[in-house]
């Protein structure tokens, strides 16, 4: 199967030899696709009870440094160990590609790669869920000839199988396990066809019987005939709790399928949870908040300050701005190829502006300030985590209007401004670069393919004009969560215009001279910011 989510490394616990137990240290880094709660969940299952959790700045250090380890080698896993002093490493990743999530786990041991497993989530933050990721991994440990039991206290401590016939001789359990195999025939069994899984389970069941024997011969030398009835109860009550640890292996029709190297033949456990998108990867977001402009009109002329168009340049004046993003192939798999397709919209409108005239003083003339684009969008990751950076390519139609309501003006030449309504193709590059799991740098950039300016190039304004736009945007994306997000953006917008021709009645006729050229071009000019909150999906 084509992996097409990021991967998690987690470390775990490193075997020691018999007489020897340190607290093994367990690093787990950023999971693809989740918001930090599987991340959280698989520490916590991991963490406490003989193993020390890696601190997550650290480990997230540790991997920036390997760069991309979205297929983590033996190599690159042991560098992370050495960097960490980490014990054991594990890779995952979840896969969203089939009608439920699953969480894959693989098991970096002494510098080998051990096989996998997979397990469906549902909810993470359940009890549940942490002990079967321990159990999987114990079980995994156990399917490397390895054997974890726990003292009286509850810490856990690792013994070969050859250990244990090391133990004391004045160790009961130790005598009996040795008297039980002493009774069994000399021939050995054959084990070549068991499961990993079923092996692991065969030899908790022998320990089982060892210990059970251990307690009836002792409950014999005491001659205490209840302490014997006491112990073959315990004998068959713990062959019961084994036999349905056997079953487990039936379960295997439920996992999702794997490839070779990556799936232990041991049993699968069987989850679901709804896991969130990391930003980067979000399928739906709508931002609204408040945006703020300053829009100046400049013309080229060769007339003298009392003839030549004045420049415009009113205040800056606030706004409502909404923006929204839709992929809709990414509801279901945010990290397949289709995920990418989606659409955009971004809508500002200036919520109050007028201006007046030296002509008709006293006259307030309401203006309409605003814009709106919508078009295909295209987004491509370059990586597997929750921190890789995005680059989005796509096209869109946009309008952008800035018009006078002379219906006040006793005369339409009171105001000597025309008015522009921008119609205009904009392909457009965008990019997101996240600065950590917060913050991430904001950048965009759009050509503007005008098609029409509007009355500023009619006959009686400026006449026709070569028209070109651009427009570009920087700012910060703050992640709040796993659902919101503050957006903070800068932006410019300067479309140019060069009057072609004959020229219109303002261009030629401002000196009484429609002979002569008197304005050359323009410059339509917009500089602002917005502050969104946005809620992701």
């Amino acid at each position: 199967m084509k992996r097409t989510l990021t991967p998690m490394i987690v470390g775990v616990w490193l075997i020691l030899p018999t007489t020897v137990w340190a607290s093994p240290k367990v690093a787990v880094t950023a999971i693809d696709g989740d918001s930090g709660d599987v991340r959280n969940a698989v520490a916590a299952a991991l963490d406490g009870n003989g193993l020390t959790l890696i601190g997550m700045r650290d480990v997230n250090r540790a991997v920036d440094k390997l760069g991309d380890a979205a297929e983590l080698t033996t190599k690159n896993a042991k560098k992370l160990a050495k960097d960490l002093k980490a014990d054991a490493v594990v890779q995952g990743s979840i896969d969203d590609s089939g009608v439920r999530k699953t969480l894959r786990l693989k098991l970096f041991l002494n510098g080998k790669k051990a096989h996998g497993f997979s397990v469906r989530l549902k909810n993470v933050k359940s009890q549940a869920f942490k002990s079967k990721i321990r159990h999987k991994m114990v079980e995994m440990l156990d399917a490397e000839d390895q054997v974890v039991s726990a003292d009286d206290d509850g810490k856990p401590h690792k013994k070969t199988l050859a250990g244990n016939q090391a133990e004391d001789d004045d160790d009961p359990l130790a005598n009996a396990s040795r008297d039980h195999k002493s009774d069994d025939p000399p021939s050995k069994p054959n084990h070549k066809k068991e499961t990993r899984a079923q092996k692991a389970s065969r030899l908790r069941g022998e320990q089982a019987e060892a210990r059970a024997a251990a307690g009836e011969q002792q409950a014999a030398d005491d001659g205490d005939a209840e302490t014997r009835r006491a112990n073959r109860n315990g004998r068959k009550a713990a062959e019961a709790k084994d036999d349905d640890g056997d079953d487990e292996p039936r379960r295997r029709k439920k996992t999702v399928a794997m490839d070779d190297s990556e799936v232990a033949e041991g049993p699968a456990i069987v989850e679901h949870v709804a896991g969130g998108r990391a930003a980067n990867r979000l399928a739906a977001r709508l931002d609204v908040g408040m945006s703020v402009a300053k829009r100046t009109l400049l013309f080229t002329s060769t007339l003298p300050a009392d003839q030549a168009p004045q420049a415009f340049k009113p205040t800056p004046v606030d706004g409502l701005r909404a923006e929204a993003e839709l992929f809709p192939f990414a509801f279901a798999a945010p990290n397949r190829f289709l995920s990418g397709f989606g659409v955009a919209l971004e809508i500002d409108k200036t919520r109050a502006m007028t201006v007046g005239t030296s002509a008709e003083p006293g006259v307030v003339i309401p203006v309409k300030m605003q814009h709106y684009v919508v078009g295909g969008r295209f987004r491509i990751a370059l990586g597997r985590t929750a921190t890789s950076p995005t680059v989005t390519i796509g096209v869109g139609y946009g309008r952008r209007q800035f018009t006078f309501a002379r219906t006040a003006l006793q005369m339409d030449t009171s105001l000597d401004l025309p008015n522009t309504d921008y119609r205009f193709v904009a392909p457009m590059l965008s990019f997101r670069i996240p600065l950590g799991r917060v913050i991430a740098l904001l950048g965009e950039g759009q050509g503007m393919a005008i098609l029409d300016a509007g009355p500023i190039q009619e006959a009686d304004a400026y006449g026709k004009a070569k028209v070109s736009g651009v427009s570009a945007m920087a700012g910060f994306d703050i992640v709040l969560g796993k659902r919101f997000a503050i957006r903070l953006t800068g932006e410019f917008t300067q479309i140019g215009f060069t009057f072609l021709g004959p020229g219109g009645a303002l261009a030629n006729g401002r000196d009484g001279d429609p002979g002569n050229r008197d304005v050359g071009g323009a410059a339509d000019r917009t500089v602002g910011g917005s502050a969104t909150l946005g809620v992701m999906y």
